[in-house]
């Protein structure tokens, strides 16, 4: 257990290096999902059109594949406060990614 550990310590190491309290994580698409969820769950959903994103344009990116990622935000929501949801995302997929990458080789043989 000592890899998983040290994985662990090094993925909680990076994420309190790079937190930034009073900040909000932004990033390429600067659409705060965690201010309003009523209306980011509609346009993920219905929007092929996102006249939100600059003089409107289609849906490139894909927006439906963030509703699972707002299945785990929005119950998130009632626990942490909106500035910090971001954060917490990110920086637990830092910490289980490494661990996932670590276990899976050793739970499936190829």
């Amino acid at each position: 257990m000592l890899y998983p550990l040290v994985l662990t310590v090094l993925a909680v190491l990076l994420s309190w290096v790079n937190f930034q309290p009073g900040t909000w994580l932004s990033g390429w698409d600067t659409i705060h999902p965690e201010l309003n969820f009523a209306l980011y769950f509609q346009r993920s959903i219905f929007g092929a059109w996102q006249e939100v994103q600059g003089l409107g344009s289609v849906a490139s990116q894909a927006h439906a594949a963030e509703l699972p990622r707002m299945f785990l935000y929005y119950p998130l929501s009632f626990v942490l406060p909106d500035i910090f949801l971001r954060y917490a995302y990110f920086f637990s997929t830092l910490i289980l990614g490494p661990l996932g990458v670590y276990f899976f080789p050793q739970k499936n043989t190829f």
